[in-house]
């Protein structure tokens, strides 16, 4: 059983991307997060409207928080405050906006 769940949690949903096909609110959420993680700094705005299809709020920010810390050193200033606007609290908010703004510490 366990075998099963950790093979279905790897491998991705569609090869071809329409995520809107599937079923479940979890599954198109899945999908969409592997599409959103491999955008590249330079689709900041790919990743601003992607980042508004997530259903699930902490799902939306996993990927954001994520995102941002991959590439924080790479996207503009008002990108990264755009992209951190979109979470749903202010407390999450703010904590993207620090880890964004802290990208020069990475160094």
């Amino acid at each position: 059983m366990t075998f099963w769940l950790l093979i279905a949690c790897t491998q991705p949903l569609l090869s071809n991307g329409d995520c809107d096909d599937l079923q479940t609110a979890a599954d198109r959420d899945h999908c969409r997060y592997e599409q959103f993680m491999v955008l590249e700094p330079s689709q900041i705005q790919d990743a601003l409207n992607q980042a508004q299809t997530f259903e699930d709020p902490v799902v939306r920010g996993a990927a954001i928080v994520g995102w941002i810390q991959e590439h924080s050193r790479e996207i503009s200033q008002e990108g990264g405050e755009q992209l951190c606007g979109i979470l749903s609290k202010t407390s999450e908010q703010a904590a993207c906006k620090r880890r964004f703004s802290a990208a020069h510490l990475q160094r």
